[in-house]
Formats: C-alpha cells, sequence, structure tokens
C-alpha cells in the first residue's frame, strides 16, 4: 500500500480488504485499522527511500481477543 507516496508493507493477508489510515497525535505516525481493530502504525517520519516504519500492535489489544 501507499499512503502520502509512502509505501506501507502490511501483512498480506489484507490485500484487496478495505483499511483505514488515521493520524494520531504525533505528526507523521498513523494508525492502521481493519474494521474496528488496530492492526498496526505506520510511521512516515523516516527516510522515504525505504518506506514506512510499520510496527505491529499486539493481538492481545483490547477488542481483539477472542469471545
Amino acid at each position: 500500500m501507499s499512503l502520502h507516496g509512502w509505501r506501507v508493507k502490511l501483512p498480506q493477508a489484507f490485500g484487496g480488504m478495505r483499511l483505514a489510515f488515521r493520524q494520531t497525535a504525533t505528526d507523521g505516525v498513523w494508525r492502521v485499522f481493519f474494521m474496528r481493530f488496530l492492526i498496526a502504525e505506520a510511521d512516515l517520519r523516516v527516510d522515504k527511500t525505504n518506506g514506512a516504519t510499520v510496527r505491529k500492535v499486539s493481538e492481545r489489544a483490547p477488542g481483539l481477543t477472542p469471545v
């Protein structure tokens, strides 16, 4: 995927899915959501040639635990 010209590498499982990118309070850091679930954070504050730094969110994050 790309966001503002930055390459954002996300898991292949989300290929073809609709994802939402939402800004955080930190300039250049975006949260990536699938439906209502936070799946990653993309940091656009680094060198653009390497793409965004993507931090995966813990699978134990609230709302992601199985019922």
